[in-house]
């Protein structure tokens, strides 16, 4: 798969947006646990959530960790971008 930072963009624009999910199921993949070896980070269905605080947000995305090809995308849920 080949994509730019743009297509990356749309994409989680679209996720995160409700294009791609109904909101049902948005908010199951948001629902997330949190991960007992990174404090302020908990994770959903494919989906990381991390504690932004000190920027005043909360960020979520994925970190897009495959050797080789690392592909980290980050989204403000509460700002819809």
């Amino acid at each position: 798969m080949v994509a730019s930072a743009g297509d990356v963009a749309d994409w989680a624009g679209a996720l995160f947006g409700g294009t791609v999910l109904t909101p049902a199921l948005l908010q199951e993949m948001e629902t997330t646990v949190p991960t007992p070896d990174q404090a302020g980070v908990s994770y959903g269905l494919g989906v990381f959530m991390f504690d932004a605080t000190g920027a005043g947000h909360a960020a979520s995305g994925n970190r897009g960790v495959i050797p080789g090809s690392p592909t980290p995308q980050l989204s403000l849920p509460t700002e819809r971008a």
